[in-house]
């Protein structure tokens, strides 16, 4: 499994932090003899960690501290003396302890949410570099390699890894719009009608340069994009924007231009910044904007609108810097909101400090429990969604099937009135009908 996991208490919600990424970062750990890393105190000048089979070093980042990742990312190379070395680092919004700030490896892979990128800015930590090279021994590498096979051969055959393959995650766009739950204007509508000009067809159709993956993933859903214009240019190195970043920086703030949203996306990946939160924050700032709540005298001199995919890019950088406006937005909407004053706060939206992502709860009704019960605050990943399990034909009533969870369940509602495991009664006294209707679930087998 390529994806790892960083934690620490989130700068941007006070509480528990978590995020995970794939790419090829995580496995180059492991090869490395190392099942995980333990970072505490603070370095006296900005560094690095170079971990190899060896062991762990701490290493000068003075000559890559205040560069973009890209450029960061070839210091470092070069520093290690090892082209193949695998870096997760932060950016400029790390190092300046941009609340939401993430941590990228390989340019195009990111731990986004939470905040981790501005712990590792705390710390003085730029990048930890890795280089493996160690064989990983396993007890029956034939089986492992049937496993293998078998579980690749499910992903082509499987509904939803198959479509993640053909079109990527792009075409949640589409999809969420045509179920009337994308998010459009900070959540004020929820269809758009310049999804088709920033959704999957355009991504595939036009500025697609490679399909990308993650560590032995039979799935390759990642997109790498490309623009040369005179007008945007994109540069492939950073990938391509995901489902989440074509909403956030599209519909989310009514941005129907995919050139744009390639850009911002690119400059939050050069920065290390997770788009969901800059996305919604920025959103925030045009409905606070638009409805009168704050002027030209709050923006700085910007007129912040929705539709203005323009600003939308001056504001990452601001934010990157903290320039400006962009000092207060790095704080995220919760605390710009509180700041601010005025009836702001009312259009915040988040959940226990940190942005929604690109899904709407009113529709998926277990998405917002999920939300709710997150310990990291709303994250769309806490647990899987509702769609999966709304029909007995769906991917997660299927494949949960063998584990007894094999009822589907109404994702418009969220009071179901049987339980979703065959094999144990659900007890409520939520509502009557809730314990009626658990009462006669089967019994247990023995």
């Amino acid at each position: 499994m390529p994806r790892f996991v960083v934690c620490a208490r989130s700068p941007l919600t006070g509480a528990l932090g978590r995020s995970e990424a794939g790419g090829f970062w995580g496995p180059e750990l492991k090869r490395a003899g190392i099942g995980a890393l333990v970072v505490t105190g603070r370095a006296a000048r900005p560094s690095y960690l170079l971990a190899t089979p060896d062991g762990v070093e701490i290493r000068d980042a003075t000559a890559a501290w205040g560069l973009e990742t890209g450029d960061a990312e070839d210091a470092i190379k070069a520093d290690v003396g090892d082209p193949k070395a695998r870096v997760a680092l932060v950016g400029p919004a790390g190092e300046r302890l941009v609340r939401y700030a993430g941590i990228a490896n390989d340019l195009a892979h990111f731990n986004g949410r939470n905040g981790m990128g501005a712990v590792m800015g705390s710390k003085n930590l730029k990048a930890v570099a890795v280089r493996g090279g160690r064989r990983l021994e396993v007890h029956d590498s034939a089986g492992v390699r049937a496993i293998a096979g078998a579980a690749a051969k499910l992903c082509r055959e499987h509904p939803l890894a198959s479509l993640l393959h053909d079109q990527g995650t792009a075409t949640g766009v589409e999809t969420n719009n045509a179920a009337g739950a994308l998010a459009t204007r900070h959540w004020r509508s929820t269809t758009f009608a310049g999804a088709d000009r920033t959704g999957t067809a355009v991504l595939n159709g036009t500025y697609l340069v490679k399909r990308g993956g993650c560590y032995a993933c039979p799935v390759n859903c990642k997109r790498v994009v490309a623009v040369d214009g005179d007008r945007v240019q994109v540069d492939p190195r950073y990938g391509g924007p995901e489902y989440e970043t074509l909403a956030a920086f599209g519909s989310n703030c009514g941005v129907g231009d995919f050139e744009l949203i390639a850009k911002a996306n690119e400059l939050c990946n050069r920065y290390g910044i997770d788009t969901i939160s800059a996305g919604m924050t920025v959103s925030w700032l045009m409905a606070c904007f638009e409805d009168g709540l704050i002027g030209r005298e709050d923006t700085g001199g910007l007129e912040v609108r929705f539709g203005d995919g323009e600003t939308v890019l001056e504001l990452l950088g601001l934010i990157a810097r903290r320039e400006g406006v962009g000092d207060l937005l790095a704080e995220g909407s919760v605390r710009a909101a509180a700041a601010i004053g005025r009836g702001t706060g009312a259009l915040v939206v988040a959940a226990k400090g940190q942005e929604v992502p690109m899904h709407d709860p009113r529709v998926k009704r277990g998405l917002g429990l999920q939300y709710a019960l997150s310990p990291v605050g709303a994250d769309h990943w806490f647990a899987q969604h509702d769609p999966m399990f709304a029909s007995e034909a769906g991917a997660g009533v299927v494949d949960g099937a063998p584990l007894g969870l094999d009822r589907p369940v109404d994702p418009s509602t969220s009071a179901p009135t049987r339980s979703t495991w065959s094999g144990r009664p659900v007890s409520s006294t939520a509502s009557t009908t809730a314990s009626a209707s658990a009462s006669s679930a089967p019994t247990p087998a023995a």
